[in-house]
């Protein structure tokens, strides 16, 4: 099927890719450059100790959407007098999966700035935890300003993809992958050979990981217009629900990664 071919060219080409990069990276970054990207990312990912399993949820709920938007048409065919009640059932159900996006979104942001702002402090030069070799401290606090702010996108901007797994749009998905996995290999391998060090890296992992935010939203956008992004529609009840818990899934998080 299109999906599993799409999902093991997906799975080649990121194994290739990494196998790539590694020495590109190594031979083109040095070795001290080559450990400031890698310290870099690795701070960066504990900011996925934010991810609440909320992409799950959201997955799920377009999932049920999906499904119940095909049993009524199924009805309305069935049944003509239905038509208009079925129309209007439809819409509310668009509704409320657009409150639930844009709610998900919003706390996501939040959680994806705070997160990002943390990442930003511990590369100033002046706190300097990681004991960054003076002549290199700048060059660092830029590198992780940059990724501070990839990291802060990031979070909210992951919706997108739950919201085309929901809709079973996997091709989608690993078509997005597959283009940014080639896109950010062919621009590493000419920016370091142009040497632009560890700051051009950085500079395209962020526009690359872009691709991936665009692509998500023009996807949804382009075959499920009903479903968007409206900060109008946010349910702060909602949110408040989701905080109550957010504490303790993070801190039993972070005891996991401790452990």
């Amino acid at each position: 099927s299109a999906n599993s071919a799409l999902s093991l060219v997906n799975a080649v080409v990121s194994l290739v890719s990494g196998l790539l990069l590694v020495p590109l990276m190594l031979h083109g970054l040095g070795d001290v450059h080559f450990g400031l990207n890698a310290l870099a990312g690795s701070i960066a990912g504990y900011v996925g100790l934010l991810d609440l399993g909320l992409n799950v949820t959201l997955t799920r709920v377009v999932a049920a959407h999906l499904e119940r938007a095909s049993q009524a048409r199924s009805e309305a065919r069935s049944e003509a007098r239905s038509e208009n009640r079925s129309e209007n059932r439809s819409e509310d159900r668009a509704a409320d999966l657009t409150t639930t996006i844009s709610s998900i979104f919003a706390f996501y942001l939040a959680l994806g700035l705070a997160g990002g702002l943390a990442v930003m402090v511990v590369g100033l030069p002046a706190v300097n935890p990681f004991q960054v070799a003076a002549p290199e401290r700048s060059l660092f606090a830029l590198v992780i300003a940059i990724v501070g702010l990839q990291t802060a996108l990031t979070l909210p901007f992951s919706v997108w993809n739950s919201v085309l797994c929901g809709l079973q749009a996997l091709p989608t998905v690993y078509a997005i992958s597959i283009v940014q996995t080639v896109v950010r290999l062919a621009l590493v391998w000419v920016m370091l050979h142009r040497g632009f060090g560890l700051l051009g890296l950085t500079v395209i992992n962020f526009g690359t990981t872009a691709i991936t935010w665009v692509g998500g939203w023009w996807a949804v956008r382009r075959t499920h217009p009903e479903l968007r992004l409206d900060l109008r529609r946010i349910d702060w009840r909602f949110l408040r629900s989701i905080w109550q818990v957010s504490v303790s899934m993070i801190v039993w998080s972070a005891a996991g990664y401790a452990l």
